[in-house]
């Protein structure tokens, strides 16, 4: 997830490596760590009201290790376990409309007043 990124700011891949190892007086596991995640994105300049969803899953975490074999009927070379997580990570992102902007230096009816000369301004 990279929120500084406006055109797709979901990242599909993952960072960290799954190693696995096949040596027969080992077994190699790796275990993913998975949540739910969603991102609201209001950050349009005209429309306020304007919101971009996303829903994808956040990989948390992944670790490797190697276990050691001890003598049993079992076979297991390797495994992978996912683990998933009850969590819904949320990310939300809201920027300032030109209204708003507008609102904050003058208030609103003063921005409309100035959006108002510029357009006169411009026309004549």
């Amino acid at each position: 997830m990279d929120l500084k990124e406006f055109v797709t700011p979901i990242r599909y891949y993952i960072d960290d490596p799954i190693i696995i190892q096949v040596s027969p007086d080992y077994e190699s596991e790796s275990r993913i760590e998975i949540a739910p995640g969603k991102t609201e994105l209001i950050d349009h300049l005209f429309k306020y009201w304007e919101k971009i969803s996303y829903k994808f899953v956040h990989v948390k975490n992944i670790i490797n290790k190697q276990i050691q074999h001890y003598p049993s009927n079992d076979n297991i070379v390797a495994s992978i376990k996912i683990v998933l997580d009850r969590k819904m990570i949320i990310y939300g992102r809201v920027a300032d409309t030109v209204l708003e902007g507008l609102e904050k230096v003058g208030g609103f009816y003063e921005s409309l007043h100035l959006i108002g000369h510029m357009f006169v301004f411009f026309i004549s």
